[in-house]
C-alpha cells in the first residue's frame, strides 16, 4: 500500500506525506480490505481491520514540512498506542528528523499488528 500527496500550507508552505506497507507472502490468510488513516496534525497512523500477522508487515513514513520548532530530535519515537494510551516502541531500522525541512523519515519498520502508530516527541 503506498499513500503518496502534498497538501499546501503550513510553516513550509506544503506539506509531503509518503507512506508504505509491505505484505511479505502469507502475511496473513486470505484476501483483507486494509484501511489507512492518517491524522497528520499529530503524525498519527491508524490501519484497520485489527489483526496480527504471520509474518510483519515492514512500513516507511516520510512527513516533510511540519512545523519541528520546538521538537528535541533525539527524543522522537515511533510508538504503538494501545485503547488504554500507552505506547510501545516500535522496531525499525532507522528514524531522522530534519528540524530545517520538517522532516521526518521512519525506515523499515516492522509491524507485527495493526493498530494506531504515532510519532512522539
Amino acid at each position: 500500500i503506498i499513500f503518496d500527496t502534498t497538501y499546501a500550507g503550513g510553516p513550509h508552505d506544503s506539506l509531503k506525506i509518503y507512506t508504505s506497507i509491505v505484505f511479505p507472502l502469507n502475511s496473513f490468510e486470505g484476501e483483507k480490505n486494509i484501511t489507512m488513516t492518517i491524522q497528520n496534525n499529530q503524525a498519527i497512523l491508524i490501519f484497520e481491520p485489527s489483526m496480527v500477522f504471520n509474518i510483519p508487515a515492514v512500513l516507511n513514513v516520510t512527513f516533510v514540512g511540519l512545523d519541528l520548532n520546538d521538537v528535541n530530535p533525539s527524543t522522537v519515537n515511533f510508538v504503538y498506542i494501545n485503547d488504554d494510551g500507552s505506547t510501545k516502541h516500535v522496531n525499525r531500522k532507522d528514524l531522522k528528523v530534519v528540524k530545517g525541512e520538517g522532516r521526518i523519515e521512519l525506515q523499515d519498520a516492522v509491524i507485527p499488528h495493526f493498530s494506531r502508530l504515532a510519532f512522539t516527541r
